[in-house]
């Protein structure tokens, strides 16, 4: 059912093969590696429509993750849930009191780059300060999402737009501002 009619233009994650393919036409033009769910968080199969895509997103923690931390530094805000009071910093294991947010920048957990879907599992691909995860033959390391090794060009392939080529995507992503394109 995966593969029942597919459009003419789509990306195909391998997990299995921890790769990526950008498909035109029923040709892969495009590849790159990927980091996929550990075997206790695995990548979901499933299909959906890409909407959009972020440019230096911000991180907001899952409740599964932050019951595992303690302190954060200031490149995380807490916004209390009753009244969006924001703070920055502090500690991060009140879950039940406060959204723990990482702020767009070189080290956030999500890059530079986000490709969304919007789906039930809340699964999507992103880029990664953790480069190095890449030159493993073993890549079964994240919580579910897909972190993909060469993010800016698979933005430049997917937006498919002259206006839209890499030294642009490099502007955008060194202003460190957040920003949404359909």
């Amino acid at each position: 059912w995966i593969y029942d009619e597919l459009p003419a233009y789509y990306v195909f994650v391998d997990v299995a093969n921890y790769m990526a393919h950008v498909v035109r036409v029923g040709d892969f033009v495009w590849s790159t590696r990927v980091v996929v769910g550990a075997e206790d968080a695995q990548t979901p199969m499933f299909r959906d429509n890409m909407d959009h895509l972020v440019f230096n997103p911000t991180w907001t923690v899952p409740i599964s993750i932050q019951k595992k931390m303690g302190q954060v530094s200031a490149s995380y805000t807490l916004v209390d849930r009753q009244t969006g009071r924001k703070f920055s910093g502090g500690d991060a294991s009140n879950y039940k009191r406060y959204r723990v947010v990482q702020q767009p920048g070189p080290r956030n957990a999500l890059g530079r780059v986000k490709f969304m879907f919007p789906n039930r599992h809340s699964v999507y691909l992103h880029d990664t300060p953790s480069k190095a995860l890449f030159g493993r033959s073993a890549r079964a390391l994240s919580h579910g999402c897909v972190r993909v090794q060469n993010p800016t060009r698979l933005a430049e392939m997917l937006l498919n737009r002259p206006d839209w080529d890499q030294a642009r995507i490099e502007t955008v992503i060194q202003g460190e501002r957040t920003r949404y394109v359909n």
